[in-house]
């Protein structure tokens, strides 16, 4: 817990600093090959250069995955003010995940129910651990069209299914109310 405690912290710090530099961050892009939706396609996209990427997203480029794109920001993903709100969204990125995330090593133990999440809706609770690491997710029971996510620890419940996930679990701190979709 203790190791929690001072990840929240740096974490916290990492916010700040990333929502204020945010506007400013993309004026930096550089068009380059990397990874883009979620991991799952390498394409020629802006991303920020190697000297600011704790505040790049190592599984997306600045022009965010395809749900951003087609949910979120559907008329401004490919310009300025989409990678703004992108970096806005995702605060912090490589920070979490390449600093204070988690090399995951071995098996990923859980209890509880895997897969819930507000969209598509699934409540529950799952509670995760892999050696010192560890994740405790909850998805409450529907309040009108909405839901209560709480997320703690390190993303480790992507790890179940696909044990190749990414090269680390990011750091999680998430109280979320969400709308339920379907």
């Amino acid at each position: 817990m203790a190791r929690y405690l001072k990840s929240l912290l740096l974490y916290l710090v990492a916010v700040v600093v990333s929502t204020a530099a945010a506007p400013i961050l993309p004026l930096f892009a550089v068009m380059c090959y990397g990874h883009s939706n979620n991991r799952t396609r390498l394409l020629f996209e802006p991303r920020l250069p190697t000297w600011l990427a704790w505040f790049d997203n190592p599984d997306n480029s600045l022009w965010g995955d395809d749900g951003w794109q087609r949910e979120h920001c559907p008329r401004f993903f490919g310009c300025y003010r989409g990678m703004v709100r992108w970096l806005w969204r995702n605060k912090a990125g490589g920070f979490v995940w390449n600093v204070l995330g988690a090399k995951v090593a071995g098996s990923i133990t859980w209890e509880g129910t895997p897969g819930i999440d507000s969209s598509p809706y699934k409540a529950g609770k799952l509670t995760c651990r892999s050696g010192d690491y560890w994740q405790w997710k909850w998805v409450s029971p529907p309040i009108g069209r909405r839901c209560l996510v709480l997320n703690f620890g390190w993303l480790l419940d992507a790890f179940i299914d696909n044990p190749f996930y990414a090269p680390a679990a990011r750091f999680l701190f998430q109280i979320q109310f969400s709308e339920i979709k379907e």
